[in-house]
């Protein structure tokens, strides 16, 4: 293994940070034609769709990549020359072609960063293909933009059919158990927006549901750019779906939780596929009838930093540059894929095509050892073989990753992977219709709290709430005034562990304390 493979991903972090200290966010600097360049710049192409109904995951996709750039002009560059990110503006496959080629032509950019959208990524990779231009993929998951033959695209995210399939083992490996019922017995239906990422992960969930054996009630797609979805939510309605597993854009998720609510119905869980499930400004906009849906998605913000080092460090980047929190882990994925490719162009010595591509095939690294928690290791087809989407829940305005711990423990940051069994898994809870698994109740004095032991013979020890601190009958009783004449009962105290499901121990009471505690906040 070569000595970046060996060496974390992490090097640039302080330099960024205190670069982001001293810059404010330069809006539009990054981009455009206007402005003479500085004297030996090395300019990218940066295409995404700024404008139009998916200009907010546009952008904020954009954020991780100026983030990266700037950290590495920080550190000194890239190939010894500061990088110039100059945009391209598409929300049509049309206008991506044209962009792409404006960007090879008129701006005479060394490779092109994109693009979230699938359908643009797929049009302007053709483009850069045909010229031997290299075009690095951080956000685009269809999976027919790798399985085209091309030599020079290369994607650092997951693809369509690893969020299909992770959407489906949620139901037998999750919500099952959860809810003691047999995997075979829940009634799943897939809703899809009729466009090219909506199809791939169709597809994939409808393969994956017949190989674990799962019930399809029905598979129903709707046109893109719908603005009503009451019939699709009447059909899931009448044929009694209890897990929906939805793909689509943020305003199509609106769109179907607004049904919903009109329906007086919804299904025992929605699972989401990436896009606008993970986005912070959809869960604003349709409040707490949110809460509890799950989603399969790019690594979130709110994920255990020791399987993901560096993220703590990349949001306070985004804060001090942008001045607000970020919006959706489509910047974190952006960010890492654009470091993980900026490396492999310094170890190739320049910008040559075929020595590009030699050092992105080279790229050997491990996973856990970069923000998103994927490593890096690249086929023939230029597909990154280590990056896998997470499970995470919407719990409290927020959206949190969870993966499988050897040994598990109630915190707050704790990922789940949906398609490994073999590792004890936290069970959380799984808000939705009338499926409560696990409720937590709203904290008061002398609460009790059930919770759920994992499915193995480790169990957690029992935590607090949020907010909420132990303290054992003794202490309790000794905090109260004494009265004359009386003696203090001892209690007695058991040094045994908390039996499956069971609540805490009569000898514990729970003290409010003056923090606010939300009732579906997790225990850290």
């Amino acid at each position: 293994m070569s000595d970046f493979a060996r060496r974390p991903l992490l090097g640039g972090l302080a330099v960024a940070t205190a670069l982001a200290a001293l810059l404010p966010r330069r809006a539009g600097a990054q981009g455009g034609a206007q402005g003479n360049g500085q004297a030996g710049e090395l300019r990218l192409g940066a295409l995404y769709p700024f404008s139009g109904s998916l200009a907010l995951l546009g952008d904020e996709s954009f954020r991780g990549l100026e983030t990266a750039a700037e950290e590495r002009n920080a550190a000194g560059g890239l190939l010894g020359r500061p990088i110039r990110l100059v945009k391209g503006d598409a929300t049509e496959p049309d206008q991506a072609a044209a962009e792409a080629r404006r960007l090879m032509g008129t701006e005479r950019v060394a490779a092109i960063f994109g693009t979230y959208d699938s359908a643009l990524a797929s049009a302007a990779t053709r483009v850069t293909e045909l010229q031997g231009l290299p075009y690095f993929e951080l956000g685009a998951i269809s999976d027919r933009i790798t399985e085209r033959g091309f030599r020079y695209v290369f994607r650092t995210c997951p693809r369509a059919s690893d969020f299909g399939r992770e959407t489906v083992n949620v139901v037998p490996d999750v919500l099952a158990p959860l809810w003691n019922l047999p995997p075979a017995g829940l009634r799943l239906a897939i809703l899809h927006e009729d466009a090219l990422v909506g199809q791939s992960v169709a597809n994939s969930q409808e393969a994956q549901i017949k190989a674990r054996g799962l019930l399809q009630l029905d598979r129903l797609a709707y046109p893109a750019r719908s603005v009503d979805l009451s019939a699709a939510v009447q059909r899931l309605r009448s044929i009694a779906a209890e897990v929906v597993l939805h793909t689509g854009q943020p305003g199509d998720i609106a769109l179907l939780y607004r049904g919903m609510r009109e329906a007086g119905w919804r299904p025992r869980m929605v699972i989401g596929s990436g896009g606008g499930y993970s986005l912070v400004d959809t869960a604003r906009a349709i409040g707490p009838a949110f809460e509890g849906t799950l989603d399969v998605d790019f690594t979130q913000f709110e994920v255990n930093e020791r399987i993901a080092p560096g993220v703590r460090q990349f949001v306070e980047i985004y804060r001090r540059t942008y001045g607000s929190e970020p919006r959706s882990g489509h910047s974190l994925a952006n960010y890492a894929g654009a470091r993980l490719c900026f490396d492999a162009v310094q170890r190739a010595g320049g910008t040559d095509k075929d020595r590009i591509r030699a050092a992105m095939l080279a790229s050997d690294v491990a996973e856990g050892t970069t923000p998103t928690g994927w490593g890096a290791r690249f086929d023939e087809t230029g597909q990154n073989q280590r990056a896998r989407p997470f499970l995470m829940q919407w719990q409290g305005g927020a959206g949190w990753s969870r993966w499988p711990r050897r040994r598990p423990r109630w915190r707050r940051c704790d990922p789940v992977s949906a398609s490994r069994a073999d590792t004890a898994l936290p069970r959380f809870a799984v808000i939705g219709g009338d499926c409560t698994a696990t409720p937590w109740r709203p904290a008061r004095a002398a609460t009790r709290h059930a919770t759920l032991s994992p499915p193995s013979q480790h169990r957690p020890a029992m935590q607090p709430e949020p907010g909420l601190r132990m303290r054992s009958r003794r202490q309790e009783m000794a905090s109260q005034p004494r009265r004359h004449g009386t003696i203090m009962p001892r209690a007695r105290q058991s040094q045994r562990a908390p039996r499956r499901g069971a609540i805490r121990g009569k000898n514990d009471v729970a003290e409010i304390a003056p923090q606010p505690v939300h009732p579906w906040a997790r225990p850290s």
